[in-house]
């Protein structure tokens, strides 16, 4: 081989690390690219599931209230009830809130599988990242515990999306 040949040989050699060495940047590049697209979109989907959850408690808030009401007509006085409702309807309304609670209770099961953690445990301590106190009573047995839950509160992947709001036991 002579000198000429092996410096054509060479410089194809180098020619060919380069291209080397460039596809291997090029490549660590688009590995880079696709380990932060990843990253974003583990992040965003975080994020749609809790402002779905967002979206979803007023529709749940509003079953548990038209439950409560239900309820409450369905206790009022029966000679109330005749005046505006027919004997063979009484019966309905009772059926009206069962189906609704029902409801409810499908929603929130279906909140649950989704990896939501709803807080409405009353007794416990009072936690002032879950909780937020919006009355207090006088009961000196359970100072700084939950006696009511006006409101349920909504965690999802152990972060907080809304508080619980309570009803907390105090002192004089």
């Amino acid at each position: 081989m002579t000198e000429e040949q092996i410096a054509t040989v060479l410089e194809a050699i180098r020619k060919q690390g380069r291209a080397s060495i460039a596809a291997q940047a090029a490549a660590e590049s688009c590995l880079e690219a696709v380990r932060k697209l990843n990253g974003a979109n583990e992040a965003p989907a975080a994020n749609d599931a809790a402002n779905l959850l967002h979206a979803l408690l007023p529709a749940l808030d509003a079953l548990q209230r038209v439950a409560s009401e239900a309820a409450a007509v369905d206790d009022a006085p029966r000679g109330f009830l005749a005046r505006w409702i027919a004997p063979q309807r009484a019966g309905r309304i009772e059926a009206l809130v069962q189906g609704v609670r029902l409801l409810g209770a499908q929603f929130e099961n279906a909140l649950r599988m989704a990896g939501v953690t709803i807080d409405d445990e009353v007794g416990v301590t009072v936690d002032g990242a879950r909780h937020r106190v919006v009355s207090m009573r006088r009961e000196h047995a359970r100072v700084g515990q939950v006696l009511e839950v006006v409101r349920a509160g909504y965690q999802l992947d152990g972060r907080v999306v809304r508080e619980a709001e309570v009803i907390a036991g105090g002192q004089d």
